[in-house]
């Protein structure tokens, strides 16, 4: 399994980590924001705050919700790009929490030594 961003197309098996997306980008955006240069602009451009709160206000619960939504107010090459982005949040929770927490774990994904989420090197671009 490739570890770089990609639009492959998910399948039926992912299903049961579409509700882990919100949750896993909102730790990444904080990792990024505490670790990142330039206090979170690195954060900010991988995964800008109407990415997270369009995520936030529809909550999806399945993967066809998921695949479903269509960010608003980006251009068509930014919405592939957060697009990917997503994508590999999911790639992520698979490695990382896919399923080992038991069911109710939370905030689970992403793990690492110390229990700190961190991104792993995965690909993650920014691009203008």
């Amino acid at each position: 399994a490739s570890a770089a961003p990609s639009s492959a197309a998910l399948t039926v098996k992912d299903e049961p980590l579409a509700h882990l997306v919100y949750d896993a980008l909102v730790q990444l955006r904080g990792w990024l924001a505490r670790n990142g240069s330039d206090r979170g602009k690195k954060g900010e451009s991988i995964l800008p705050a109407p990415v997270v709160n369009q995520l936030a206000r529809s909550r999806p619960r399945k993967l066809d919700e998921l695949m479903a939504m269509t960010l608003t107010g980006f251009s068509e090459l930014r919405k592939r790009t957060h697009g990917q982005n997503i994508i590999a949040v999911i790639d992520q929770a698979a490695v990382h929490g896919g399923g080992h927490c038991g069911p109710g774990g939370g905030q689970h994904v992403l793990h690492a030594p110390g229990g700190k989420a961190a991104p792993q090197r995965h690909g993650w671009r920014e691009r203008r």
